[in-house]
Order: C-alpha cells, then sequence, then structure tokens
C-alpha cells in the first residue's frame, strides 16, 4: 500500500540502497587492496632485513656436538662452523672455514639465477611474485591500483 501512494519514495528508496551496497563493495575492496599492499611493503621490509640478523645452531650427535653461524648469503642460509663440543675452534679451522665461506659465496653469485635450486631459493621468487605492490597480483578481482 505504501509503494501505491508514494511510488517515487520507493524507486528512490531501492535507488539509495543499491547505490550504498556498491559504496560498501567498493570501499571494501579498496580497503582489501590496502591491507594487501600494506602486507606486501612488510613482507619486502623484512626479507630486506633478514640478513642482518644472523644466528647460530648447534647440532648434536653420539660424535659431541657443532656449533654453526648461519649467514643469510644470497638468499639461502650458509652455515659455517663456530665451536666444537662447547669449545671455539682454532684458528687453522676458522680460516679453513672462512676460506670455504668465500668459495661458496663465489658460487652463489655466479650461478645462474634463471632457476631456483632450492627451497631459499623458490622462496624467493615466490616472494618476488608477492611483492609487485600490486593487489592484483594476488586476486584478479581485487584493484590494480
Amino acid at each position: 500500500m505504501w509503494r501505491r501512494r508514494y511510488p517515487a519514495a520507493s524507486r528512490l528508496t531501492v535507488l539509495l540502497s543499491l547505490s550504498l551496497c556498491a559504496v560498501q563493495n567498493s570501499a571494501a575492496q579498496n580497503s582489501a587492496a590496502t591491507i594487501i599492499q600494506r602486507s606486501a611493503e612488510a613482507n619486502e621490509r623484512d626479507w630486506l632485513a633478514a640478513p642482518k640478523f644472523d644466528n647460530s645452531v648447534r647440532d648434536r650427535n653420539k660424535d659431541g656436538d657443532k656449533t654453526y653461524a648461519v649467514t643469510m648469503l644470497y638468499g639461502s642460509p650458509y652455515e659455517r662452523v663456530i665451536a666444537a663440543n662447547n669449545q671455539p675452534v682454532n684458528s687453522a679451522k676458522q680460516k679453513e672455514e672462512q676460506n670455504k665461506f668465500a668459495k661458496e659465496e663465489n658460487r652463489r653469485q655466479h650461478e645462474s639465477r634463471s632457476q631456483p635450486t632450492g627451497p631459499m631459493e623458490l622462496m624467493n621468487k615466490s616472494q618476488a611474485a608477492f611483492s609487485t605492490g600490486s593487489p592484483a597480483s594476488i586476486h584478479p578481482c581485487l584493484p590494480s591500483g
């Protein structure tokens, strides 16, 4: 009955409802795009900071234990022996480990980057795809900008 008396008001209500839904949908997409953009930026900052945070790992077995310094080297971890059985390695072993590190650094620097060779390289490749900065690269329904 209300529609019969006020047909223009009914149309206006429908029109306002539809435009409100469109605005809310647009805001939700922009909000999702903003969240994805911020996430990609934070992820990029984390990856750039990772090499600054080296750590150590201790392996224990029946023959004793070894402690390794773990350093990020061209996108994947490199382990260098720094102690055995809770004793720091002697200077000869340190020099040997430094030489191994230099050789590995040279090898990784000159290896072909066209094909990922290990899990860290695969992760770096997917990280690069994720951090393009475009939400549309994550999901095609999201706006590109």
